[in-house]
């Protein structure tokens, strides 16, 4: 039996809720920026995106036949569902000159899918 005159204990040690808020809100902030690093490297890796000077340069020629007076720099390319972007700059500073071009893939004619589909 209980003796009602005795006090009775609580248990050996009392969890403090906010040490759980705390921990519950760390492991989600956690958990976002980790999926939106992912997100960001699989974007990245899928848009075909490069910084690389000639890798721009001849995306840039590729796409338009250009003369910038003085040197230039390709700064920037992207390919992204085929659809292709390239910025190049002259090499001033800052630049003076700035070209963004882009090429989009012919349109595909209906008619062609069908008669690839019949065959």
């Amino acid at each position: 039996m209980v003796n009602p005159e005795s006090p009775q204990t609580p248990s050996s040690k009392p969890t403090n809720i906010w040490k759980w808020v705390a921990v519950g809100c760390g492991g989600t902030l956690l958990l976002a920026i980790l999926a939106i690093v992912a997100i960001s490297a699989l974007v990245v890796r899928n848009l075909g995106i490069s910084a690389d000077p000639k890798a721009a340069e001849e995306t840039a020629q590729q796409i338009f036949d250009y003369n910038i007076p003085g040197e230039s720099e390709g700064l920037f390319k992207m390919n992204m569902m085929g659809i292709e972007f390239a910025l190049v700059a002259d090499t001033q500073v800052p630049p003076k000159v700035l070209l963004f071009v882009g090429s989009v893939p012919p349109p595909v004619i209906f008619s062609e899918i069908a008669v690839i589909l019949v065959q």
